[in-house]
């Protein structure tokens, strides 16, 4: 009977180790952060991609091998597009984050089945689903993007002379006060601005405090010191404001946010305008105009989480 006992008792213990020995370590378990973006982007040709930031914990896995991808697609709740991701490429960046080091990856989407022109796909609250040859499946919540494909052609109206943003370097994260622009009428003088869109639905140029300049002004300005006033960035921006274009004029237009302001470093100019009462567009590609370092603390409130267990 004694022997017996103490069979069931090796048995139990043995099995015991047997368990903690296959259970899944904690290194098999991946996190891969991203962040909650704008993304407002022209693409106009089949090899044009979008770079999506991702920071992952653990270099050593199939999550980074584009080869093993089977299918791609962004997702938002109304609108889903199948897309490719072109490469995955090591940006060489390593942060800790709560005591765990993640590495900095770029995954470049690409749209090689969507190139057709005039139409535009937004996506809110868009995640990136990523589904491997073995039937694994991961969702990447990466922010809002706006996309419009179209070619680009010369328009026999304006070109652009010069273009850049004013932002504001004094907020922890650096976002767009406003944009300097000045375009070459090659009309007699008969062009009118009637819209500006950046193909971002909570970002306005705001025509109707738009200001001449004399000449150009600092890339980090103050905003209050160059209007003149205090002047409100969170609201709307009202419809039906005019702008004459006369050339070599340097224009400081304002940027209105819809809630509340948010940093978007890259984006395309959409121009509305009108000679004697017919409306014309004109499109300007998008232009990174400047680059902020994504540091995983500064952006803690705009981190989005997956988790990726190893079965």
């Amino acid at each position: 009977m004694r022997r017996w006992f103490l069979a069931i008792i090796v048995a139990f213990i043995g099995g015991s180790a047997i368990c903690i020995i296959l259970e899944t370590p904690s290194e098999d378990v991946v996190s891969l952060i991203t962040l909650d973006k704008r993304y407002s982007r022209m693409i106009t040709k089949a090899e044009e991609t979008i770079s999506i930031p991702v920071y992952i914990s653990m270099q050593d896995t199939f999550l980074l091998d584009p080869a093993l991808i089977d299918t791609v697609a962004l997702v938002s709740e109304d609108v889903e597009m199948s897309v490719e991701i072109s490469d995955i490429r090591d940006a060489e960046v390593r942060e800790e984050l709560e005591g765990t080091d993640y590495h900095l990856y770029y995954f470049d989407i690409g749209f090689p089945d969507e190139i057709k022109t005039d139409y535009t796909m937004n996506f809110l609250d868009a995640e990136l689903s990523i589904t491997y040859q073995n039937l694994e499946t991961i969702s990447l919540e990466i922010g809002s993007l706006s996309l419009r494909f179209s070619d680009l052609e010369e328009n026999a109206h304006l070109s652009l002379n010069r273009m850049y943003v004013v932002t504001n370097q004094s907020e922890i994260i650096p976002s767009v006060q406003g944009i300097v622009i000045s375009l070459e009428d090659r009309t007699l003088g008969s062009v009118t601005l009637i819209d500006l869109d950046i193909g971002c639905n909570e970002i306005h140029p705001d025509l109707e405090h738009a200001i001449p300049l004399e000449t150009a002004i600092d890339y980090h300005g103050d905003l209050e010191e160059l209007m003149g006033y205090e002047y409100q960035r969170i609201g709307t921006v009202e419809a039906g404001e005019e702008l004459l274009v006369s050339n070599s004029e340097l224009w400081f237009i304002p940027f209105r946010y819809t809630s509340e302001i948010v940093p978007i470093e890259r984006f395309p100019l959409y121009v509305t305008y009108q000679i004697y009462g017919q409306v014309y567009h004109y499109d300007i590609d998008d232009f990174q105009f400047y680059q902020q370092s994504h540091c995983l603390e500064v952006y803690y409130g705009s981190l989005r989480e997956c988790i990726y267990y190893y079965q």
